[in-house]
């Protein structure tokens, strides 16, 4: 990441992002424990926010980072800024080596997020949240943090400096009433070294202040600005995301208060007067977005009525991706076995040229029907965040599950089983 000039980052200034960021975890779950941490370091603390019109009550000198704790930060600082994130292609080759490989959570821009990542940041969450009195998040949500954290943190412009993470680590401290040797403590009792602590922190800190500090250039919203750096950022899902997204609802989409239970899925025998007027979305018992995209390789305008009666199994998915190249053979036995059965399989591939998208079809045998998205403006009615992600619809493109990351051939028979016309 290349050095650049970003505003500094003063007690005053830190509430306001988090009160912002935490705006947008609404919308679009934006770096949300930082953006959380908006919510317990920032928003807990005694200092003046530019979305609440009230005066600051003063800090005491103490709040200044010390000597110590700003060297032990910057070398953790020194130590990410510099260190090079894995090539893609090897991370290719990851995926098929299995062992470790299994442990990946997410692979964002060629930085593979662990399962130990994930359950290190979860119990960080847990920690901070009760010392704040406030409720920690879901898993879902703090892996949208991490993958959000990484995004931004991808970009060359970023700054990453220890001043920052120590001030506001000393200032969450503080306000409640809390030292760092008590931190520390309680990281070990959950197995948590300070060093991966401290690296964490300061990437937190760092992708916040990059990305208020963006929010100020651009007038654009921090929700607005994740959209479109997590369409520009190659992000595939790991074998470890199989189930750490929340079921009823897709990453990055906004939780519905009127959610459909499974129980009150309705069966194929909905009328077509309600499925018309009632409204589309991504979570489970909802009517699946429509779509009109070209088909492979004739290019004949496919939308999901064309796969009305049957139903569907919907992967978005890339080339590039490895996890998805580990899927498509399970996709192209399955296909070969359930379309008999009368199950209808898509792929939907997001962003790139039908050239490579025939090679890639022609190499892999697949026979199901491949459409292109090829501004990624579907992927985003679907709340892809990653791939491969795949939605099971039923006959009446009611969406009844949602799978992030590869499917093995057993999971994919068990989703199978639902859908299967009876």
């Amino acid at each position: 990441m290349n050095a650049s000039s970003s505003p500094s980052v003063t007690p005053r200034r830190l509430v306001g992002v988090g009160a912002v960021l935490l705006s947008a975890v609404a919308l679009t779950a934006a770096l949300l424990w930082g953006v959380r941490s908006g919510g317990f370091i920032f928003q807990k603390l005694n200092v003046a926010s530019p979305l609440l019109d009230v005066a600051p009550a003063p800090l005491p000198s103490t709040t200044e980072p010390r000597p110590e704790a700003f060297s032990q930060m910057q070398g953790t600082a020194d130590a990410i800024a510099k260190a090079p994130a894995p090539e893609t292609a090897d991370m290719q080759d990851a995926a098929h080596a299995g062992g470790a490989t299994q442990e990946i959570v997410a692979v964002v821009a060629g930085e593979a997020i662990t399962l130990r990542d994930f359950q290190e940041a979860v119990a960080i969450d847990a920690l901070m949240a009760a010392w704040a009195g406030v409720q920690s998040a879901s898993a879902s949500a703090i892996l949208e943090q991490l993958i959000n954290i990484a995004t931004v943190l991808h970009r060359d412009e970023v700054r990453v400096e220890g001043a920052q993470a120590s001030a506001a680590l000393d200032q969450f401290l503080q306000t409640h009433h809390r030292t760092r040797a008590e931190l520390k403590a309680a990281l070990e009792a959950q197995g948590i070294a300070w060093e991966r602590f401290e690296r964490y922190f300061v990437r937190l800190i760092a992708a916040d202040e990059y990305l208020r500090a963006q929010q100020a250039a651009t007038n654009a919203t921090s929700a607005e600005l994740l959209r479109i750096w997590r369409q520009e950022t190659p992000i595939s899902f790991g074998p470890a995301a199989d189930g750490l997204f929340d079921a009823a609802s897709a990453p990055g989409a906004q939780n519905q208060a009127d959610e459909v239970e499974a129980s009150t899925v309705p069966s194929v025998a909905d009328s077509v007067a309600e499925i018309v007027a009632e409204p589309r979305g991504v979570e489970v018992g909802r009517l699946a977005p429509d779509f009109r995209l070209p088909a492979m390789p004739d290019f004949m305008v496919k939308t999901l009525q064309d796969f009305s009666g049957r139903p569907t199994v919907l992967s978005f998915w890339t080339t590039w991706c490895p996890y998805c190249l580990r899927q498509t053979p399970v996709m192209v036995e399955a296909h070969r076995r359930w379309q008999a059965l009368g199950v209808e399989f898509v792929g939907i591939n997001v962003r790139e040229t039908s050239d490579l998208v025939e090679k890639y079809m022609a190499q892999h045998e697949i026979a199901y029907p491949i459409l292109l998205d090829a501004d990624g403006a579907v992927a985003a009615d679907y709340a892809i965040q990653g791939f491969p992600t795949t939605y099971f619809l039923n006959a009446n493109h009611r969406i009844v599950a949602r799978h992030v990351g590869a499917l093995t051939s057993e999971r994919l028979e068990t989703y199978l089983q639902t859908l299967q016309p009876q």
